[in-house]
């Protein structure tokens, strides 16, 4: 008898499992108990005519797919799902899925905070809507990386070129792999063994012309020592322009809508906190506001109480009589009338126009102040169906503009029938920016303006000098220029003023503020108070974030004899 060695033992016992296997995916006729072997078995046509259903047995299966055999609710979707589609986010491919309920996006134009549980510009899923934490995210079964303290994965750092399917469970899969899993699992499968070049670019624009997005992604792969091992290595670059919600005609009839209020949390023009504790003079104030108080109005500032009719419509105040009109043709009685105190207005805002007019109205008993806004229906102005006034962020981003780079690469070789060595590197290199509407200068940021007749007195923490020579110069000798005006607040000075020569400057005109507002903060009970500036900062709010991803991984794989 001759010896065989390794190689043809293993040669035998494939062609006869292949044997094995031809015999057993044999279909198994229907068959009597009298049959004796020899005899002809009738096919299932022959059944059929007969009247006898056919017994079928299917002993085995090719089908690689886990959806049929699954104990959990499963789906599986192959990289067509990825190719025909006219972008390479791949979170927005998977949200076609009934499964999926969009989470966070890099679409998502408000997001600009980066924190431990939050990054901006990455792409999570979200099963069922229970939550990107919720859904456990696997890289070829095992887990992968997460972006954040959050525990979520952003499969934006996945390279898409690499993938040869994805499998969900969206049943509970807690029991196997812990909270995390409540609502589902994601493995997204890689491609092994890969052989040849494979090229894939897409370039993508919106219908409105904008939103210009572009992918070039490639894998390649062979196979050394007669096919025992195999590298493959995938790389991707994808780049996507932003967009704007403005160039949108659903966010503009949105923003147009008078039962919708507006999208930014503050006005975008400046202005001046008028003071409760410091009213302005009533007088002086509806003498600006001429339509907001007719000449007939029952309500009496000198004595704070309301007459009878006609109604007061669309009062500027911090109350109104009863009954007072909400919108046309429709009244609120008040059982407690609400009145001004005396002395006047007091408690909002009052911003300028670009002409140094001023208006107001964002807040319910000030909108009869509406009318005097420039430019009403631009910049994101709308007056909303109750009569007040609210802008719109015209500045957000549909689409956040994103560079992305990934890179996969893996390697297996097979040491012997049962055992291989794997290793694999992923990393992924991800640039948003994204922007929002700018800080205010407000409550808790405000800024305190000196203002009045008074005459300044500079302030010394700040290094800013006094308008008025003094009498003593710093050695305490005589200054020869007392009485004076300091020469930085005169024509050609440092501050650009132009003060009277003698008595030094006034303070209402070191900080200048426009005619009508300085004709409303010289009639407070107390002139010379501080003013608390209403306004925003110059520039937007933005943020760059860089989001760079290693993960390394290498075993032993196998099967157990």
């Amino acid at each position: 008898m001759r010896n065989l060695d390794n190689t043809g033992v293993f040669k035998a016992l494939l062609l006869a499992g292949c044997a094995g296997t031809i015999t057993l995916a044999t279909p198994a006729m229907a068959q009597d108990a009298d049959d004796q072997p020899g005899d002809v078995l009738t096919s299932p046509q022959e059944a059929a005519a007969e009247g006898e259903t056919p017994n079928i047995v299917v002993t085995g299966s090719r089908i690689a797919r886990p959806d049929f055999n699954s104990n959990s609710p499963a789906v599986s979707v192959d990289e067509a799902l990825l190719e025909n589609s006219s972008t390479a986010a791949l979170e927005s491919n998977l949200n076609k899925l009934p499964q999926f309920v969009p989470a966070q996006t890099p679409t998502a134009g408000g997001d600009i905070q980066p924190t431990a549980t939050n990054t901006p510009g990455a792409a999570t899923i979200s099963l069922r809507g229970i939550g990107a934490n919720r859904n456990l995210v696997l890289l070829d079964g095992r887990r992968s990386t997460p972006s954040n303290a959050s525990g979520v994965t952003d499969i934006s750092t996945i390279p898409a070129a690499a993938i040869e399917r994805v499998e969900i469970i969206s049943g509970g899969a807690s029991a196997t792999y812990g909270a995390d899993a409540v609502a589902g699992v994601t493995n997204f499968i890689l491609k092994k063994n890969f052989q040849g070049l494979e090229l894939d670019g897409r370039i993508s624009v919106t219908e409105e012309g904008d939103g210009f997005e572009y992918q070039f992604s490639g894998i390649m792969g062979s196979d050394f020592d007669d096919g025992r091992g195999n590298v493959s290595l995938a790389l991707s670059v994808n780049t996507r322009e932003g967009s704007y919600q403005r160039d949108r005609d659903h966010y503009r009839d949105f923003w147009a809508d008078p039962n919708t209020g507006g999208t930014a949390f503050f006005i975008g023009r400046p202005g001046v906190q008028l003071s409760n504790s410091n009213r302005v003079n009533s007088g002086v104030f509806f003498g600006i506001f001429d339509q907001a108080n007719p000449a007939d109005t029952p309500f009496d500032f000198a004595t704070g109480t309301c007459g009878t009719e006609p109604a007061v419509a669309n009062p500027i105040s911090n109350g109104a009589c009863s009954p007072f009109e909400v919108a046309p043709g429709v009244t609120i009685n008040l059982t407690t009338p609400i009145v001004t105190p005396p002395g006047g207005p007091g408690g909002f805002a009052v911003h300028t126009n670009p002409d140094g007019s001023v208006f107001t109205g964002t807040g319910f008993y000030q909108r009869g102040g509406v009318y005097r806004v420039q430019g009403l229906g631009q910049d994101g102005f709308e007056q909303t169906a109750v009569g007040t006034l609210a802008q719109n962020n015209e500045n957000l981003y549909l689409i956040l503009p994103l560079t992305r780079y990934n890179a996969f690469a893996r390697g297996n070789y097979e040491i012997n029938d049962w055992v291989g060595v794997f290793g694999q590197a992923l990393f992924s290199h991800v640039s948003t920016y994204t922007r929002n509407e700018p800080g205010p200068i407000t409550t808790g940021w405000d800024v305190q303006i000196p203002y009045g007749n008074q005459i300044y007195t500079g302030d010394a923490d700040r290094g800013i000098p006094s308008s008025l020579e003094p009498a003593l110069l710093p050695d305490g000798s005589p200054n020869p220029l007392a009485g004076q005006t300091n020469a930085a607040y005169l024509a050609g000075g440092v501050y650009g003023l132009n003060c009277p020569a003698v008595g030094g400057c006034p303070t209402s005109q070191v900080f200048p503020v426009p005619a009508e507002l300085q004709a409303l903060l010289l009639s407070r009970a107390d002139p010379d108070a501080n003013f608390q500036l209403q306004a925003m900062m110059p520039d937007d709010r933005e943020t760059f974030t860089d989001v760079m991803t290693y993960n390394i991984t290498s075993g032993l794989e196998g099967s157990i004899p």
